[in-house]
């Protein structure tokens, strides 16, 4: 590492701390990310050739350089930053992969899966390390949902959304992967009026409907960032399970090898409130039944099997 990156490095930290002591009681929920990531970008995209040059290299810049989100204002700030970055893409393939590798970059850091998996020379180490920055990764995230839910027919978001589905257990672990989860959780449920229905008539009956809603396929297929996540989520708890029931000698055989820590942040019923404004313990209750009803394990327990199979029989209108 350079002296002078060394030196941009120490003066971001303390920009941040400074920035963190005035306003370090801001509660960045994932209703205050959707609500941001919902606004519409400050200005139009330029037309033209120019629409390919400076502007989304200058934008780019301010991307790779901007500090942690600690306030409300941050979060709709970055959000329109991203937003601005998709506009000036457009249908350009290879400024989406710039925009997607700069987001991941912002990611990685030295403790992730990927990067104790794949350790090289600690000189490679120091010059490929990102800066293991999680609110920016999950900004982008949400940015690009809202704009598909906004253009579903636009491919090179689709694959944005794919990718960063994909990168999240590699660059920032379990916890990234269930973040994600709730955050696209939460967007499907917006879509479909039922984080509108909750504000309405209350948890119980939106959650009513959300499962009946979500208990089939098809509601589950029209959002492919959630079915994505919802996929590998299932996959990873399965593989964990065979690990921890597998014979003391299978263990032995297969180099001891370990589970991961999904278990830890997996979508839980009891995270948030039922009566508070956020939206959050819906999301987690819907990501929850998902995740289950889509693992090996669902099928083993008779009691679980059983409750799915008449949730799906039901209608809709039956929890109004």
């Amino acid at each position: 590492m350079t002296y002078s990156s060394m030196v941009a490095r120490s003066a971001s930290r303390v920009a941040r701390r400074a920035r963190g002591s005035e306003r370090s009681n801001a509660k960045l929920t994932v209703d205050v990310l959707h609500a941001a990531g919902a606004l519409p970008a400050a200005a139009a995209a330029p037309e033209g050739d120019y629409k390919h040059a400076a502007p989304f290299d200058e934008a780019l810049h301010q991307l790779n350089n901007a500090t942690r989100p600690i306030s409300e204002d941050d979060v709709v700030t970055l959000c329109a930053l991203v937003r601005r970055l998709a506009m000036l893409a457009g249908d350009d393939a290879d400024l989406w992969k710039a925009l997607v590798l700069t987001v991941v970059r912002r990611r990685f850091h030295s403790r992730s899966p990927e990067a104790r998996a794949d350790a090289k020379s600690e000189a490679e180490d120091e010059a490929a390390l990102g800066d293991g920055e999680r609110l920016i990764f999950y900004v982008a995230f949400v940015v690009i949902l809202h704009l598909l839910r906004e253009d579903g027919h636009h491919g090179l978001a689709a694959k944005a959304a794919s990718v960063l589905c994909s990168l999240a257990p590699l660059a920032g672990g379990s916890r990234d992967t269930c973040t994600l989860l709730e955050l696209a959780a939460y967007d499907a449920l917006q879509s479909t009026g039922l984080n509108q229905q909750r504000a309405a008539h209350g948890h119980a009956a939106a959650l009513a409907a959300a499962a009946i809603a979500f208990s089939s396929d098809a509601a589950l297929q029209a959002h492919p960032p959630l079915l994505q996540l919802v996929e590998g989520a299932a996959a990873t708890l399965d593989s964990d399970l065979q690990l921890v029931r597998a014979p003391a000698s299978d263990a032995a055989a297969s180099g001891g090898s370990l589970m991961s820590t999904l278990h830890t942040f997996v979508p839980h019923n009891d995270r948030g409130s039922s009566k508070g404004e956020s939206h959050r313990k819906l999301a987690q209750c819907i990501a929850e039944m998902l995740v289950w009803s889509r693992s090996r394990a669902a099928g083993e327990a008779e009691g679980f099997a059983r409750g799915l199979a008449a949730l799906r029989t039901l209608e809709p209108s039956a929890a109004a």
